[in-house]
């Protein structure tokens, strides 16, 4: 009877150890695989926190402007410096109007002697004649090995093929180049965004021509055309590319990917984030300059309420559309050409912000210093 009632004590004391030591090991396993988890999902997190890092930076890359020309009724020169002085305005002209009447409006336009307002192939064959300045660069041996690239925006009634004939008898044959093309013109203010989005065009030269006419005006319609030349991160950084920029001087403005979309508060957000805008409240150097083009009331006020004065000082901050005119498709281009063309006179950081069928574009734009010893 002692014998069975010490086999019972043993099986309870087994018994009991054995439920310790299995809650133990649970508990430790437990333990375990909640420590490995919250490691992982601490790995997981620092990994993705790196590579949206490293999308940010990849977003925040530029194209490298060194050259600009915008060409207008105004001349082919210091149309930024003209507008911020108060020196370029559009005048009312009177047009003739579909029912025989003649209506006065502002508008802006290229003066063409003893050429109708419907012959587009000779205007745009007298237009290229002023964008040969552009060849010297592309032939300089700086960039014999660098494989170029034409791209052109045409907002007029004119055939591509047409384009291409002028473009031969002013400008060479288009087979020169890598690759020569006409874009619809719609399409030109995110072609940009995706160039960059290719890494082979770090080592590309990139021109883009853009021009804008019209047959009959409307109100604050403004003939233009722009011509830039772009350089990759990679030429930018090359000791002969260096010793080119200096030797002539160049003024080179880093130009940071354009963010489009339709709500005006995310398109600013992500412009700015582009554009390495530091908010540090002790950094009161933001903006020397906003380009407003083509902006409804409503998104003129929300852009004021958001930079004026806070970022931006209100007298820095330059309605295209109202002063210079509103360049049907290549608007967009025509205000990256005034902030380019003044980068010149300031330091800081520049933006230009558009509106087309309910989308907006913002960009943000600076002068950069080249330094030999120094990559970008």
């Amino acid at each position: 009877m002692q014998i069975n009632r010490n086999l019972a004590v043993e099986h309870i004391i087994i018994a009991i150890c054995f439920s310790i030591i299995s809650w133990f090991i649970f508990f430790s396993c437990w333990l375990f695989f909640r420590g490995c988890k919250e490691i992982y999902a601490e790995s997981w997190n620092e990994l993705r926190e790196e590579r949206k890092q490293q999308l940010i930076e990849y977003g925040q890359k530029p194209l490298y402007v060194i050259f600009n020309q915008l060409s207008s009724e105004f001349g082919d020169a210091n149309h930024a410096q003209g507008l911020v002085s108060n020196l370029i305005s559009l005048d009312a002209r009177a047009v003739n109007t579909s029912n025989g009447y003649e209506d006065s409006i502002i508008y802006s336009r290229f003066q063409f002697d003893n050429l109708k307002p419907n012959d587009f192939i000779l205007k745009i064959d007298k237009l290229f004649e002023n964008i040969q300045n552009i060849l010297p660069i592309l032939n300089h041996k700086t960039f014999h090995k660098v494989r170029k690239h034409i791209r052109l925006f045409i907002d007029a009634p004119i055939s591509t093929e047409d384009i291409k004939i002028i473009w031969q008898q002013k400008l060479g044959d288009t087979t020169l180049f890598d690759s020569w093309q006409v874009i619809e013109a719609k399409q030109s203010s995110i072609f940009l965004d995706s160039w960059l989005d290719d890494s082979a065009t770090d080592d590309y030269l990139l021109c883009c021509i853009n021009l804008y006419l019209f047959d009959s005006p409307t109100s604050c319609n403004a003939e233009s055309m722009t011509s830039m030349i772009f350089l990759g991160k990679n030429l930018i950084d090359k000791p002969s590319t260096i010793h080119y920029i200096q030797q002539n001087k160049s003024v080179v403005v880093a130009l940071h990917r354009t963010e489009e979309g339709e709500q005006l508060d995310h398109v600013l957000k992500h412009a700015e984030l582009w554009g390495e805008l530091d908010k540090n409240e002790n950094n009161k150097d933001y903006f020397g300059a906003i380009w407003l083009t083509n902006l409804s009331t409503d998104a003129n006020v929300k852009v004021l309420t958001r930079y004026a004065d806070k970022l931006c000082l209100m007298e820095n901050i330059y309605n295209i559309s109202s002063t210079f005119g509103i360049s049907g498709e290549c608007d967009y281009w025509v205000a990256l050409a005034f902030a380019i063309e003044y980068a010149i006179h300031i330091d800081s950081k520049q933006m230009v912000i558009g509106e087309k069928r309910a989308s907006f574009n913002a960009t943000i734009l600076e002068k950069i210093k080249i330094d030999p010893d120094e990559v970008i």
